[in-house]
């Protein structure tokens, strides 16, 4: 039983690849927050990105609307660059030294 206040929070288990497990670590020691802080932002930073992108009609400059193709492509771009910073909002508690 947890005390007056405080919520369990849901739990997610993952299989990462050796070379992703041993970045996730690193990038979460060097901002000094645990694996699950860090995992957390890194998610909510591609959600957010995703759900930005899903939510806003893109005209390029000649006006027309993007092709399904077009928006493929964008949401790939706006995927990777979300993968290539991870640590840019810890989103979370510093751990202690």
């Amino acid at each position: 039983m947890l005390p007056d206040g405080e919520r369990q929070l849901p739990e997610l288990v993952i299989t990462l690849a050796p070379d992703v497990h041993r970045q996730v670590l690193e990038a979460a020691a060097s901002e000094g927050v645990s694996v699950s802080v860090w995992m957390a932002a890194a998610a909510r930073r591609v959600l957010k990105a995703r759900d930005g992108l899903a939510a806003v009609p893109v005209r390029p400059r000649n006006g027309r609307l993007m092709t399904p193709a077009e928006r493929s492509a964008a949401r790939r771009r706006i995927a990777i660059s979300a993968s290539d910073d991870p640590s840019t909002e810890s989103g979370g508690a510093r751990r202690s030294g």
